[in-house]
């Protein structure tokens, strides 16, 4: 079954401007108290500096959403 919970990794600021260009405005911490106190995700996580693939590993998701 699908759906069963929501796990949000928060980016890292390398990560993000390596994909966009931009550094976040708030910090990592920041960004994911506020993830957090939303509510709406069972885990948030801050990303990896090494590699996104370590909660990959980790949590062995059937459904990934970008």
């Amino acid at each position: 079954m699908y759906g069963n919970r929501l796990i949000t990794i928060v980016a890292r600021a390398s990560n993000r401007k390596k994909i966009t260009g931009h550094v976040p405005r708030n910090s990592l911490e920041k960004r994911a108290e506020a993830l957090g106190v939303l509510d709406i995700s069972d885990i948030v996580e801050k990303g990896s500096e090494d590699t996104p693939l370590v909660w990959l590993e980790k949590y062995k998701p059937k459904v990934i959403c970008l």
